[in-house]
């Protein structure tokens, strides 16, 4: 029998997909590339801010003359992200974000994975958890990055899909996720399986995984 897991703090109703925000307002999650400035990984890192209730959805409204002057550290982080650097051509790793985000919210927990051989277990933990994750797919035509909301588990407990949210794609109505990423043929040492959306579908290497969760200063 198969089994699937989504984060439990997302919601799918008549309004389309959405998260409560850090002012507890119920706002849309999916964000796709043209809806603010940034490369995909700034757009799956928003995405995990607002799954976890760390921003409100004004906060990104990079027309909001009045959202660039907050003083708090998710307001220096944004700011930091979509005016101060404007169009990231090249991307970001996710190793480098993971870096900014330490240093710009040290009130976050990160964790940042690129030992293929338990990128799995990783994945799987995190979303059970209700935590977002981005995970970063290449090969030799992209270089790419979306947030993981779901798991699909098989009978024996093996995790066979990756159901997530990916920016460069539009999302329907009905549907919690816009791209699958299917590793029920199994994943090898090289971790590649499929990048399957509306548009695209192609084999894949997962080259990197970073989940957000909240943290406690001491």
């Amino acid at each position: 029998m198969t089994d699937i897991y989504i984060n439990n703090r997302i919601r799918l109703d008549r309004f389309g997909l959405r998260v409560k925000d850090l002012s507890n307002h119920l706002t849309e999650l999916h964000k796709r590339q043209g809806d603010i400035d940034g490369a995909c990984v700034v757009y799956s890192v928003i995405m995990s801010l607002l799954c976890l209730g760390y921003i409100n959805g004004s906060d990104i409204d990079v027309y909001d003359s009045s959202a660039k002057n907050g003083k708090e550290d998710k307001d220096k982080f944004l700011n930091h992200l979509l005016r101060e650097q404007g169009f990231i051509i090249d991307g970001y790793y996710l190793s480098t974000m993971a870096k900014e985000i330490r240093k710009f919210l040290p009130d976050l927990n990160v964790m940042y994975h690129r030992k293929k051989s338990n990128f799995m277990e990783h994945i799987f933990n995190y979303v059970e958890e209700d935590n977002p994750v981005i995970i970063t797919v290449v090969n030799s035509q992209m270089n790419h990055a979306v947030l993981v909301i779901g798991v699909e588990c098989d009978e024996n407990d093996d995790l066979t899909k990756l159901f997530c949210l990916d920016p460069s794609e539009p999302l329907d109505g009905i549907s919690y996720w816009n791209c699958i990423i299917d590793t029920s043929k199994g994943i090898d040492e090289n971790s590649v399986c499929w990048y399957i959306t509306n548009s695209v579908k192609s084999k894949v290497e997962i080259k990197e995984i970073m989940a957000l969760e909240e943290g406690f200063l001491y």
